[in-house]
């Protein structure tokens, strides 16, 4: 029997949106100028639902966490990078670690650690 993940990732971001709040991935904008000065376009904002985590979890894990550190789980048809900003509350923090929840290959959700 095939699972279709497609589907369940669906039902996934389904799920986070009830019981997250709205939240927004920023990438950087488009980069032109030369190497030695760069310019960089507007952030390209891409909207998900995120629920925060709990550090105590990512610490049983064995994930070194700082207490200057937040944690979410993030539902996005856009994968997060540590090039990236989580926005939540009008307020941007750096990702500093994303890990993919991916069964069968395709991306449910993601838990991302951002700076505070």
């Amino acid at each position: 029997m095939s699972v279709d993940w497609e589907g369940v990732a669906g039902e996934v971001a389904d799920a986070l949106a009830e019981v997250g709040v709205q939240a927004i991935i920023e990438q950087p904008g488009a980069r032109s100028g030369s190497e030695s000065n760069p310019t960089y376009g507007p952030p390209i904002e891409a909207s998900c639902s995120a629920v925060q985590e709990s550090l105590s979890k990512l610490k049983a894990k064995g994930t070194l966490v700082e207490h200057t550190e937040a944690a979410y789980v993030v539902s996005s048809k856009v994968a997060p990078t540590t090039a990236d900003k989580l926005k939540i509350d009008g307020v941007s923090r750096k990702i500093l670690r994303v890990d993919a929840e991916a069964p069968g290959g395709v991306d449910l959700l993601y838990t991302v650690q951002v700076k505070r």
